[in-house]
């Protein structure tokens, strides 16, 4: 079981709310497993739109990344920029990491592009899994920033789904 924080980072406020929603969407079949313990939003200046998400979904909101990543709920998150979807496959990847980590501090997760070269020359952080102190010691929720702070991350295998948009 794990704590989910999605972090949103962009200025549109139509995109901010599809891509949250398109990345909740895809936890929900790991939240009726069980997978999923807990989830939370993290933009630094959330619109209503997104305030209303967030409280139809049940997910916590945050405008910092600190407080969100204090108030996990598991001892191991699973940070995912907003946008890019969650498949099952993916979800026991990083359920199978987190049982046997083999010395790993953290995972990072890649998008799938939709041009498949480049993403191959030049993978997209686009998720990381890490233990709360790890997150904790980045002091961030940004993916891209958290695997910076990891020491040797595991990539795992499968990839994010790429946004529709």
């Amino acid at each position: 079981m794990f704590s989910v924080i999605v972090y949103i980072d962009t200025d549109s406020a139509s995109a901010c709310l599809r891509q949250a929603a398109q990345t909740l969407a895809s936890l929900v079949p790991l939240a009726v497993e069980g997978l999923v313990r807990d989830v939370a939003l993290v933009c630094v200046q959330p619109r209503e739109g997104l305030r209303r998400l967030s409280e139809e979904s049940g997910a916590d909101l945050f405008e910092m990344a600190q407080p969100a990543i204090l108030a996990m709920k598991a001892d191991n998150g699973l940070i995912l920029q907003a946008g890019p979807g969650l498949d099952h496959g993916l979800a026991e990847e990083i359920c199978t990491f987190l049982l046997g980590a083999d010395g790993h501090r953290g995972a990072v997760l890649h998008t799938a592009g939709r041009n498949a070269l480049i993403s191959w020359l030049r993978p997209k952080t686009g998720g990381v899994v890490a233990p709360k102190s790890e997150l904790l010691r980045a002091g961030s929720v940004q993916p891209e920033k958290i695997k910076r702070h990891l020491a040797a991350p595991l990539v795992l295998k499968g990839k994010l789904s790429s946004p529709p948009f």
